[in-house]
């Protein structure tokens, strides 16, 4: 909703680490995000706007193509940031080259109150993702480099479970993390796409 969305920019650029692009895609919205993006005077803010609504997946597969940096730093547009999250991520990422994907623990709020705390380690992980998605999306760090050795990005066969898949095949490539510590929020409420397809 847009009335989040001022909150969740707000919360990427106020970030420690400052070296980034925010690369803002808007699929199609109705309400007023539009005028909320452009009111911000930011040249860290690419707005790209999609001509008509393509959906999640397509959206996620355009926002890979167009990043331009070393890593992608994912977020919804309800979900906050913590100010220490990007640069946290980073010096995993640099200190951690074989790593493709890093999350962290987040904390629910909205309908839920609760810190949700995902294990650490390759093959933990990959244990876990044999019944469970072990990843919060909007909380993961990607290495670009590494995405662009798959043909397929986010496949449009699972829809509303392509994270689980993108993951999982990353995961059979490459080494997965995630950090012990809560480094965004997670907004939940009855109307969310997790909680509609469940």
């Amino acid at each position: 909703a847009s009335t989040h969305l001022r909150e969740a920019v707000d919360s990427i650029l106020n970030q420690t680490f400052k070296n980034f692009e925010l690369l803002i895609i808007n699929d199609g919205s109705t309400d007023n995000s539009e005028q909320i993006i452009q009111s911000y005077n930011d040249s860290r803010i690419r707005y790209v706007k999609n001509e008509t609504n393509i959906r999640l997946i397509a959206t996620l597969n355009k926002g890979i193509e167009m990043a331009n940096g070393r890593y992608i730093v994912r977020m919804d547009a309800d979900d906050i940031s913590e100010p220490d999250r990007i640069q946290v991520q980073y010096d995993y990422m640099e200190q951690n080259p074989g790593v493709a994907i890093c999350g962290s623990w987040f904390k629910m709020f909205g309908d839920r109150n609760e810190i949700v705390k995902y294990v650490d380690g390759h093959y933990p992980i990959m244990a876990k993702m044999l019944y469970q998605c072990h990843f919060c999306h909007p909380s993961v760090i990607l290495r670009k480099e590494a995405l662009l050795t798959f043909d397929v990005r986010f496949d449009p066969f699972f829809i509303h479970a392509e994270d689980y898949d993108f993951f999982t095949r990353i995961g059979e490539r490459y080494k997965l993390a995630n950090i012990q510590k809560v480094l965004v929020h997670y907004r939940t409420h009855a109307q969310s796409i997790s909680q509609q397809n469940k």
